[in-house]
C-alpha cells in the first residue's frame, strides 16, 4: 500500500496525458497497478532456481541468448532477484548498440532489460559509462556517462550521475549539489532500500570531492562533508565517509542525520583514534550497526608490529558495543588480511559476512563469517569443480549473505565456447596463432555462497582380487595377496583413497576384509573377500602286518588324515604298480578329515616289495611315506 502512495504521481501524471481516452486509463493503469504488485511481491529465492548452488549464467538475454562480449560490474538486490551489470555484448536486447550498455536481470522473471538508456527508452551512446548503485529493492539503477547525447545533452565533456527507474522507465539526472546545481561525478553511489534517499560524491572544479545526501521526494540535496562517501544506511540517515583532517590523514567519520551526530569510526576498541596518515572506509551495514574500515596504522589492533603498515588491514568496528575487530584469516600457509586491494571485498548489508577471491595455493571465491571469522569456498560448478580460471571480480552478495554475484572467464560453467575473442595484440598473428590465444569471454553469475553441498551420501565400493587363481577345487596352498580396488557411484564426490594390499595368510575358509576407504564427501567403506587357505601337509600311515597272505583275506591298509581341506586321493605305488583311491585301486573312506585306506589285494603284485604311499588333500600339499611289504 505505501508502494501504491508513493507512485500516487506517477499515476495522475498519467491521467492527464490521457485524460481524453477513459479506456486508455483503465489499461494504463491497470499495467501500473500490475506493475506495482509484481514488484513489491516477497521474492522468495529457494523456489527460483532452487539448484543456485551451482552459478547461474546471468549474463544472457531474456530469450536465453548467451552474450558474444564481455559483462561485468556487478551489484545485487538485498533479497538477490535483481542483478545489474554492465555489459559490452550486442546481443542482450533487441535494440542495437554499438556501445556498452547496463542491464538489469531479473532473476523471477527470467527477464534481462537495459537500463542505461533515457525516459524514451534511447541507448546510452557516449563513453565512460560506469554502474555506480542499485537501490536495495533492485527498482533504481545508478549510472554514469560521458558524452552521451541520448542520456542528457549536458554531458557533453563531463561525466555526471543519472538514476533510472526500471518500473516506470524514467531516467533524471542526479548530480545535484545543495544549490541545485549540476555537478560532475562518477563515483560509486550507496542508496536506500527503497532509492529514494542515495549519497553521492561530486568532485567541483578545482575543490575537493564533497559527500551530499540526495532526497528525491525533496528534490534536495545535503552536504554532509568535504570527502567521499563509503556507505549509506538501508533507511537513508546514516552515512560513511572518508576525509582528510587538519593534519592532513585520512580518517573515516560516520554522520547520523537524525541525531546529528558524527563520530569516528577508525579506532581501536579502547576508543582511542588512529593516528596514521593512510584509514579507508570501506563499508556501513544496513542498520548502520558496521561499519568495516581499511587502517594502515601499525597501532590498531595488529598481534605483529608493522605488519598491517605497508599493505594495511581490515577491520569491524560495532558501533552498538564498541568493539573493533581485525578480520585476520590464514589460507593454507598464507595469512590472509584482505586488505591488499578493499575494492575485491564485498559485504552483507546485515553485516555478518563478506565474499572476496583468493588465490593462494587452493583458487576461488571465499565466504568469510565476520563474526567467528570462518571461510569456506564456494561458486562450483555442477561437477564441484571451482571456475578453471581464476579471474573472479565484480563481486556482489546478498542482505543476508546467502547468494552472490560475480563475474568470471571461466569456461568450464557450461557457457558456451564460441564466446571468445581475440586480445588485440594477437590481431597480427596467424590463423593458428590465434586459435591459441582466444579469450573467453567474462560472464556474470549468481551462485550461493553455501559450502560445497554433500550429494554424495553412498560410500565407494571396494573390491578384492588375488594375485593369482585358486585351483580346480577352490582352495590355496600359500599366502594370498589381495590388491584391492576402490571405485565412487555416481553422483561421486570424487577419487576415494584405495586401500593397501593385504596379505592372506589365515588357513580355512576365511573373510579378509580390507583398510578403510572413503571418498572426498566423507562416505566410508571397507572391501572384503572370501578366500580357502591349506598350507598344513596331511598325514598318513600304513596299518597290520608286512606279510601280507591273501588267502587269509589280508591286504596293505592304512590311514589319511587332513583337517583343513580334507583329504583328495591316496595313491599306494612300487615300480610300475600304482593303485589309487581315483581308479578304484584304492578303497578310500572318510569321515570329516580323518580317512581311512584299503589296496585292492587282487591288483597287488606277489614278491618283496617297498611301496610308496602319498596322500594330497584339495589343497595340493602332498605327503609320502615307504614301507616294505612280502605279498604272498
Amino acid at each position: 500500500m505505501l508502494k501504491l502512495l508513493v507512485h500516487k504521481r506517477e499515476f495522475q501524471r498519467v491521467k492527464n496525458i490521457y485524460r481524453n481516452t477513459g479506456i486508455k486509463i483503465q489499461i494504463v493503469l491497470t499495467v501500473l497497478f500490475l506493475s506495482l504488485i509484481i514488484q513489491t511481491a516477497p521474492f522468495d529465492t529457494s523456489k527460483v532456481h532452487a539448484q543456485n548452488y551451482y552459478p547461474e549464467l546471468i549474463s544472457q538475454s531474456t530469450e536465453g541468448q548467451f552474450t558474444n562480449d564481455d559483462s561485468g560490474d556487478t551489484l545485487m538486490s538485498d533479497d538477490g532477484r535483481y542483478v545489474a551489470f554492465l555489459s559490452q555484448a550486442t546481443n542482450l536486447s533487441s535494440q542495437t548498440t554499438n556501445t556498452e550498455q547496463i542491464y538489469l536481470r531479473d532473476r523471477g522473471a527470467d527477464t534481462t532489460k537495459m537500463v542505461s538508456v533515457n525516459s524514451d527508452g534511447m541507448p546510452q551512446d557516449g563513453q565512460g559509462l560506469r554502474l555506480t548503485g542499485l537501490s536495495g529493492d533492485g527498482r533504481y539503477v545508478f549510472f554514469a556517462v560521458h558524452y552521451s547525447t541520448n542520456i542528457d545533452p549536458r554531458t557533453s565533456g563531463t561525466i555526471y550521475q543519472f538514476r533510472h527507474d526500471s518500473l516506470l522507465g524514467q531516467t533524471s539526472v542526479v548530480s545535484f549539489d545543495d544549490n541545485n546545481n549540476l555537478i560532475g561525478s562518477d563515483f560509486p553511489i550507496d542508496s536506500s532500500y527503497d532509492g529514494n534517499k542515495f549519497a553521492i560524491t561530486l568532485s567541483e572544479s578545482g575543490g575537493f570531492p564533497k559527500t551530499y545526501i540526495r532526497d528525491m521526494a525533496a528534490g534536495s540535496s545535503q552536504e554532509i562533508a568535504e570527502g567521499i562517501n563509503k556507505g549509506l544506511s538501508s533507511d537513508g540517515t546514516k552515512i560513511l565517509y572518508q576525509r582528510q583532517n587538519s593534519f592532513g590523514y585520512q580518517i573515516v567519520e560516520l554522520f547520523d542525520s537524525q541525531t546529528q551526530n558524527t563520530q569516528r569510526i577508525d579506532v581501536t576498541q579502547t576508543g582511542v583514534n588512529s593516528d596514521y596518515w593512510y584509514n579507508v572506509g570501506s563499508y556501513l551495514s544496513g542498520d548502520g550497526r558496521y561499519a568495516y574500515f581499511e587502517s594502515h596504522d601499525p597501532n590498531m589492533l595488529s598481534t605483529t608490529p608493522g605488519e598491517c603498515e605497508f599493505r594495511g588491514c581490515v577491520y569491524r568496528r560495532d558501533l552498538n558495543s564498541g568493539m573493533t575487530k581485525q578480520l585476520r584469516i590464514s589460507i593454507g600457509q598464507a595469512d590472509i588480511f584482505r586488505s591488499a586491494d578493499f575494492n575485491e571485498l564485498s559485504f552483507s548489508r546485515d553485516g555478518n559476512s563478506a565474499i572476496f577471491p583468493t588465490s593462494n595455493s587452493e583458487t576461488g571465491l571465499v565466504f568469510l563469517d565476520t563474526n567467528t571469522l570462518e571461510y569456506h569456498f564456494f561458486g562450483y560448478n555442477q561437477d564441484d569443480l571451482a571456475p578453471d580460471i581464476n579471474e573472479a571480480g565484480s563481486l556482489s552478495i546478498s542482505a543476508n549473505g546467502q547468494l552472490a554475484a560475480f563475474s568470471n572467464r571461466a569456461s568450464n560453467f557450461g557457457v558456451p565456447p564460441a564466446c571468445s575473442y581475440v586480445e588485440p595484440q594477437f590481431a597480427s598473428l596467424s590463423a593458428s596463432a590465434i586459435a591459441q590465444n582466444l579469450i573467453n569471454c567474462a560472464n556474470v553469475f549468481v551462485s550461493s555462497t553455501a559450502p560445497p553441498l554433500n550429494d554424495d551420501v553412498t560410500p565407494p565400493v571396494v573390491t578384492g582380487t588375488p594375485d593369482r587363481a585358486a585351483n580346480s577345487f577352490g582352495w590355496y596352498n600359500a599366502d594370498v595377496t589381495i590388491n584391492w580396488e576402490s571405485n565412487d557411484p555416481a553422483p561421486s564426490s570424487g577419487s576415494p583413497n584405495v586401500p593397501s594390499a593385504t596379505v592372506a595368510s589365515t588357513e580355512g575358509i576365511n573373510t579378509f576384509t580390507s583398510g578403510q576407504s572413503c571418498d572426498p564427501a566423507g562416505n566410508c567403506s571397507t572391501g572384503s573377500i572370501q578366500l580357502s587357505i591349506d598350507k598344513t601337509l596331511p598325514t598318513s600311515n600304513f596299518s597290520g602286518n608286512q606279510l601280507i597272505l591273501r588267502f587269509l583275506g589280508r591286504t596293505i591298509s592304512g590311514s589319511a588324515s587332513d583337517s583343513i581341506s580334507g583329504v583328495h586321493s591316496v595313491v599306494l605305488s612300487s615300480g610300475s604298480t600304482s593303485l589309487s583311491s581315483q581308479d578304484g585301486g584304492i578303497s578310500l573312506s572318510c569321515t570329516g578329515g580323518n580317512c581311512s585306506w584299503s589296496a585292492n589285494r587282487s591288483r597287488l603284485p606277489s614278491g618283496l616289495r617297498n611301496y610308496t604311499l602319498t596322500v594330497t588333500d584339495f589343497a595340493g600339499n602332498t605327503t609320502s611315506i615307504n614301507r616294505f611289504f612280502i605279498v604272498i
